[in-house]
């Protein structure tokens, strides 16, 4: 049990990591972690569109900045990497 513990709190935020250590260990042992929470989600979403009611708000008069804004969006789930948009973003504003 100690080195499950230890899995656990090395590899803690990481579920896919300590769910795949299973195969290292021996028969009878097994990592069991709860469901993943939908909560979370839901509220990462929902953090996620108020900060984007909040950029359309600050920039109602500017409606060009915001529509390159929600370009970038759509890029970054277009694959782009987090530093692209974080470049954007920071040339944008």
């Amino acid at each position: 049990e100690g080195v499950i513990e230890r899995v656990k709190t090395l590899f803690k935020g990481n579920r896919h990591l300590i769910l795949g250590f299973n195969q290292f260990l021996p028969p009878g042992y097994k990592i069991e972690l709860p469901p993943p929470s939908e909560k979370k989600t839901t509220i990462e979403f929902n953090h996620a569109v108020q900060y984007v009611a909040k950029i359309k708000n600050r920039f109602r008069d500017q409606p060009e900045i915001y529509g390159e804004f929600l370009d970038i969006l759509h890029d970054y789930q277009a694959n782009r990497t987090i530093d692209e948009v974080f470049m954007r973003v920071q040339k944008l504003f």
